[in-house]
């Protein structure tokens, strides 16, 4: 825009981050959309696939029609091109196993943090101690009573 088009520089490069901050809104949106219907189970795989494709379709088509950088393009080389014949099928292809991947690494970490809180539960000392305290009162007051 400054060199073709001659705006200053600083304002072309205002304009290419508003331009970029624009186009990240839809699958800003996406992702705000995923998080909030997700379940944890293996559908949400195919949900953050459907969803991420909507995402570039709407920035393909709505106000913009600036269907760049969609995820299917880094496929359009290989074996898969060929056999899904366009990008949003390459897309829905990438992304949903990408997702899977992601939501199983997520559910194996959660394992694994609730795995070493209930060792760290075990090991303690004071946790046993603490959990006797409100016996402990509770016996005080209906003995007292």
């Amino acid at each position: 825009m400054h060199r073709y088009g001659g705006l200053p520089a600083p304002l072309a490069a205002a304009a290419v981050f508003a331009l970029s901050a624009a186009l990240s809104l839809y699958l800003a949106a996406a992702t705000a959309a995923y998080a909030h219907w997700r379940r944890g189970t293996a559908a949400d795989a195919v949900l953050f696939a459907a969803l991420w494709l909507l995402a570039e379709l709407a920035r393909a088509v709505i106000f913009t029609g600036f269907p760049w950088l969609a995820a299917g393009y880094s496929q359009i080389d290989s074996p898969l091109a060929a056999f899904l014949r366009g990008v949003a099928r390459e897309t829905t292809l990438v992304e949903a196993p990408n997702a899977a991947a992601a939501n199983a690494a997520q559910n194996t970490q959660v394992a694994q943090m609730d795995q070493k809180a209930e060792q760290a539960k075990r090991e303690c000392p004071m946790s046993k101690a603490l959990a006797s305290v409100p016996v402990i009162t509770l016996q005080a007051v209906l003995t007292a009573a």
